[in-house]
């Protein structure tokens, strides 16, 4: 029996929002939440035991308050400073039923980085769909940044240890750290994203041709003036966002004719576990570090908690990104 489906997409789940009449906007506004609630697949022992800080107001621009979660470990000890994952969410309409951060992909990933030993950043941003307005989201996301590192010492979170997370339509927003990288960013993550816009005739519609080369990350890569963090990659071999996979192929091609620090996960689809016949066709690598549970084996989901509920994301790529950033957050300067 499968335990996962496919992932529907945002825009498709946007055209019933837009389309539907007054009941049936309601009645869609209620799919999309519930849609959005399911959790990932990967279970960590503790994600039931984290401390949440909640709708933190980061940023107020006119009557705009953009708000972040803050998870971290239940046990981090007085004075420790730990780790810090930002995670982007990918591009949404300003008037979407459930903002991302209080999307259950994102909480689930805040309480599975926080149980992992770490601290997650789950914040809303205002990169939108269908106008990218990826300007105002790259602004958002750097002061998302400035504000906890401004603030880290009462987060209990290292300045000097962050990784960002981006999903889909929020893979532009690693253009400016690839191409100016920061010593305190240890590592980069593209989870299905767009990673050269020059393809993509959606953000061709809504941005000048300086604006797609400023946001393309594989532009960026040719443009970078540091040494890279480690980057990961996911990809899904059919993923079905239009434009998105030529240009994430370009990076990949990119990053290796440069010899970047890259790891890459390539499945054949996006939300599958890998008990499916259509599961995953490449695996980490062996060497990557992967959490432990009390019974020495590495950390993944029983048969019960994959059959739970839809799961987002397959566990194995989960493993993969957690290793990689608790690898990163460990070294002085990979």
């Amino acid at each position: 029996m499968k335990t996962s489906r496919r992932a529907s997409t945002l825009s498709a789940l946007i055209l019933v929002l837009a389309n539907g009449r007054a009941a049936g906007q309601a009645k869609s506004s209620n799919d999309m939440a519930e849609r959005v609630s399911k959790p990932v697949v990967y279970q960590v022992e503790g994600m039931d035991r984290v401390r949440v800080r909640k709708d933190l107001v980061y940023k107020k621009d006119g009557s705009a308050e953009l708000k972040m979660d803050i998870s971290t470990p239940e046990k981090q000890k007085p004075g420790e400073s730990l780790p810090a994952v930002f995670f982007i969410h990918g591009g949404v309409p300003r008037d979407v039923p459930v903002q991302p951060k209080d999307w259950g992909i994102y909480r689930s990933w805040g309480r599975l980085i926080a149980a992992s030993g770490m601290a997650a950043v789950t914040f809303n941003h205002r990169v939108g769909f269908p106008d990218p307005n990826l300007t105002q989201g790259a602004a958002d996301l750097a002061d998302a940044i400035a504000f906890v590192r401004g603030r880290a010492a009462d987060f209990g979170i290292d300045p000097e240890r962050i990784a960002l997370a981006a999903y889909s339509a929020g893979g532009p927003l690693l253009a400016a750290p690839i191409r100016e990288p920061k010593p305190y960013l240890r590592c980069l993550v593209a989870f299905y994203a767009f990673l050269d816009l020059r393809p993509s005739a959606l953000h061709r519609k809504f941005l000048s041709e300086e604006q797609i080369r400023k946001f393309s990350p594989v532009v960026a890569l040719s443009e970078s003036t540091g040494k890279l963090p480690p980057v990961f990659v996911a990809r899904a071999g059919k993923d079905q966002i239009p434009d998105l996979l030529p240009g994430l192929d370009r990076f990949v091609t990119e990053a290796l004719a440069r010899n970047a620090p890259l790891v890459l996960y390539n499945q054949r689809s996006r939300g599958v576990s890998e008990e499916e016949p259509d599961g995953p066709v490449a695996r980490p690598s062996p060497a990557l570090p992967l959490r432990k549970r009390d019974n020495g084996k590495a950390g993944s989901p029983s048969s019960s908690q994959r059959s739970a509920g839809h799961p987002i994301e397959g566990h194995d790529i989960q493993q993969a990104f957690v290793a990689l950033i608790r690898l990163s957050a460990s070294s002085a300067r990979l």
